[in-house]
C-alpha cells in the first residue's frame, strides 16, 4: 500500500473548534512534539466540510476502519511466535502484506453489520487523538485525483472496540487511529493507519467507502 503525505492540523472537538497541542507525524509529515498547526487552505475546507456530511456514511467509514486495523493486526500475529523478537522492518512488511486482506474482510463485514452496532458520529473529526499515548496524525493523504485530504476521525489502543467480534480483542500493534477522507463536500475513502514499535505509526492503508 502507498506510503502517503502526513500534515497536521486543528478540528472541531465536542465542545467546539479544538486547536491541536501536540502529536507525532508520520511518513512524510512535518511538526513535532508541541505547539499548534496551521492546515492549508485545502486541508481547512476538507475539516470544515467533514462537519456537514452525513453522520450514517461516517459511522460506517469509521467502523470499517476499526476493523481493518484489527484484521491487519491479528493476521501479523498469527505469523508471529513472540513478538519482543520481531523487528521493525520484518514488522512493517508483515503489516503491507496483511493489511489488503484485511480491507476486503472489512468490507464485506460491514455488508453484513447491523448499523445500529456502529458508533454514532456526534462530533466528526476528533483531534484528541493527536496526543499521546494514541498519537495519530492529524491529516493524510490517500490515492487519487486530486488527492483526497483524510481527517481523524477515532483512535483506539489495544484491541478493537466493542462493537467487533470477540475474536479481535486483542492487537499486536500498540494502537489504530481512523480517517475520513475528503473530495470537495463527499467523502471518498477511509483509511487507517496503526502505532507499532517506539510510537511509530505505518503510512496510511486507504479503500473507498
Amino acid at each position: 500500500m502507498p506510503a502517503c503525505e502526513i500534515r497536521i492540523g486543528p478540528g472541531t472537538g465536542a465542545d467546539g473548534p479544538t486547536e491541536p497541542t501536540g502529536g507525532t507525524t508520520g511518513a512524510g509529515g512535518s511538526g513535532g512534539a508541541a505547539g499548534a498547526w496551521t492546515p492549508t487552505p485545502e486541508e481547512q475546507e476538507a475539516i470544515d466540510a467533514l462537519q456537514n456530511v452525513d453522520p450514517a456514511v461516517l459511522q460506517r467509514i469509521d467502523a470499517k476502519n476499526a476493523y481493518a486495523a484489527a484484521v491487519t493486526s491479528n493476521l501479523v500475529a498469527a505469523q508471529v511466535s513472540d513478538p519482543n523478537t520481531l523487528d521493525e522492518a520484518t514488522l512493517s512488511s508483515l503489516i503491507d502484506a496483511a493489511a489488503p486482506a484485511a480491507i476486503l474482510e472489512a468490507e464485506a463485514w460491514a455488508q453484513l453489520a447491523d448499523p445500529v452496532l456502529f458508533p454514532p458520529a456526534t462530533v466528526h473529526s476528533k483531534f484528541e487523538c493527536i496526543e499521546p499515548p494514541n498519537n495519530c496524525p492529524a491529516t493524510t493523504r490517500c490515492p487519487g485525483s486530486p488527492e483526497p485530504v483524510c481527517i481523524v476521525i477515532d483512535c483506539g489502543r489495544g484491541k478493537c472496540p466493542g462493537y467487533c467480534p470477540k475474536f479481535l480483542s486483542d492487537l499486536i500493534s500498540q494502537g489504530w487511529c481512523s480517517y475520513a477522507c475528503m473530495n470537495g463536500k463527499e467523502i471518498v475513502a477511509g483509511a487507517f493507519i496503526l502505532q507499532v514499535f517506539g510510537n511509530r505509526v505505518t503510512p496510511p492503508f486507504c479503500f473507498g467507502k
